[in-house]
């Protein structure tokens, strides 16, 4: 009896341990996007690192070129940060944080930087992480998140932010064509 239940302790603190190692909380969809100051999908068209304002914090500047809005406002470019990044011989690595590579497309939902960040006023940062980018893989059609996937091919993700925001997409450039391999 005493072995059983020393046993069962022991998984049990296992398990916790275990659990305690997982990066991500799992946030729904829906909340990320509702959340979400400005949502839109487009091409990676630029990468910069930028120091902070008081230089305690390496960032990595993303230009996106926007496709689609699904919400809130967005010319034809959208700019966000990412803590993280190299500059001359200095070099920061954050975990886990987005770094989409340039030539890339997903969707990015972004939220205003947080003023502890010391960015420059207007900065845009991805809120919730990873939860907040979907990037997109055109040979599997898929939309790849950290806890849910959407088939580009049939409209999933498109459906899903449009029942979140009951905002209809403004679609500025075509996304390049979706063809599902089979």
């Amino acid at each position: 009896m005493v072995q059983k239940l020393g046993i069962t302790i022991f998984m049990a603190v296992i398990s916790t341990l275990l659990t305690a190692q997982c990066l991500y909380q799992k946030i729904e969809f829906d909340a990320v996007a509702g959340q979400a100051a400005t949502i839109v999908d487009g091409k990676v068209v630029s990468a910069e690192c930028v120091w902070n304002a008081d230089h305690s914090m390496i960032y990595t500047r993303y230009g996106i070129r926007v496709y689609t809005l699904y919400k809130g406002q967005a010319d034809s470019m959208v700019y966000f940060y990412s803590p993280g990044g190299e500059i001359d011989l200095k070099a920061i690595k954050v975990e886990p944080s987005v770094h989409p590579q340039p030539g890339s497309y997903g969707l990015f939902m972004v939220d205003a930087a947080e003023e502890r960040s010391k960015l420059p006023q207007g900065s845009l940062q991805l809120g919730f992480g990873h939860l907040s980018w979907y990037p997109y893989n055109y040979l599997t059609g898929i939309a790849s998140g950290v806890f849910q996937d959407f088939d580009l091919s049939k409209k999933e993700l498109e459906r899903a932010i449009v029942s979140v925001t009951g905002l209809s997409p403004q679609t500025k450039i075509s996304l390049p064509i979706v063809k599902k391999q089979c």
